[in-house]
């Protein structure tokens, strides 16, 4: 898992700070994360983990701008859920988190389904395409519709290949052309675009 993502209301970990188990109120637990990682990372990691709890409290809403963002690069992962029968996620526009990832800026929103706990998403806003953005949120979306579906007693395996039914999911990947797609693993073929699935490429 990305470091960031997962879902809230797990008193026992957070996101990407490691797992911490302690008794007692949620407050008293975050004073005791919080003093666990003052002294062991710093006081940079100690601040990080307070804005990350106070966003998980009380969520920022989106900017225009942001918000735009994510529904544009989201918007193919959306359909290729809703076509293939798949669990679809309502998106949430607002940020739970405020890091970046992978060295660059970007974009936070909340994807989450009624009875469920929610899940982060993010993606690059600095030094990015629009591929490369359509990217990040098809990983993650993957990621939440595989757990997703496997709470549901569904089968696990989402987008499934065509190529190899029952066997393994597709992966999503940037093909030569700078295109967002889905690939098979194991022939590493292009099946389609993200975005297209079900369709020819």
């Amino acid at each position: 898992m990305v470091e960031g993502h997962g879902r809230d209301g797990d008193s026992s970990s957070y996101g990407g700070y490691g797992f911490f188990f302690t008794t007692g109120s949620p407050e008293e637990a975050d004073a005791a994360h919080l003093a666990a990682l003052r002294e062991r990372f710093g006081e940079e990691m100690a601040d990080r983990f307070r804005r990350d709890r106070e966003l998980m409290r009380h969520p920022r809403p989106l900017t225009e701008t942001e918000r735009k963002v994510i529904r544009k690069a989201i918007a193919p992962v959306l359909r290729d859920l809703q076509v293939s029968g798949a669990i679809v996620p309502d998106v949430r526009d607002e940020a739970h988190a405020d890091e970046g990832r992978d060295g660059r800026e970007g974009v936070h929103a909340w994807i989450k389904v009624d009875g469920s706990s929610g899940w982060d998403v993010w993606t690059p806003t600095e030094e990015s395409s629009p591929a490369e953005q359509v990217w990040w949120l098809a990983d993650q979306v993957q990621e939440w519709e595989i757990d997703e579906l496997w709470r549901a007693g569904r089968s696990a395996t989402w987008p499934e290949c065509p190529e190899h039914p029952g066997s393994h999911p597709l992966e999503p990947d940037i093909d030569g052309a700078g295109t967002a797609v889905w690939r098979c693993p194991r022939s590493e073929r292009a099946i389609c675009a993200i975005g297209a699935l079900g369709t020819n490429r």
